[in-house]
């Protein structure tokens, strides 16, 4: 999963253009436990604290990264402001501020 360090940016903005690609086959359930966990993090600092985080995820097209507060996490997506979403199965890292 060390492939994301060279992705473009995206703005959450064009998420709904993008076809997320899942990467879940190829994560040890050790790392998916630990993305699931930062999640959650981002979750709660974007709702106390209105702070954003930057999530790293799988397309298509290659990897791609977005700035935003994470709003809500359910089992298949996260919600960002603005209501978009992204599937959990396709995000491979997250970097607090």
């Amino acid at each position: 999963m060390a492939n994301y360090l060279s992705a473009t940016y995206l703005s959450k903005d064009d998420l709904a253009q993008v076809e997320f690609e899942n990467i879940f086959q190829k994560s040890t359930q050790i790392e998916l436990n630990s993305l699931l966990r930062r999640l959650f993090q981002a979750m709660i600092i974007g709702n106390n604290n209105k702070s954003t985080v930057k999530l790293f995820f799988n397309t298509k097209e290659g990897y791609r990264y977005t700035e935003s507060t994470v709003w809500s996490k359910t089992n298949n997506s996260i919600m960002l402001k603005g209501g978009k979403h992204i599937p959990i199965g396709s995000i491979c890292n997250v970097e607090f501020p």
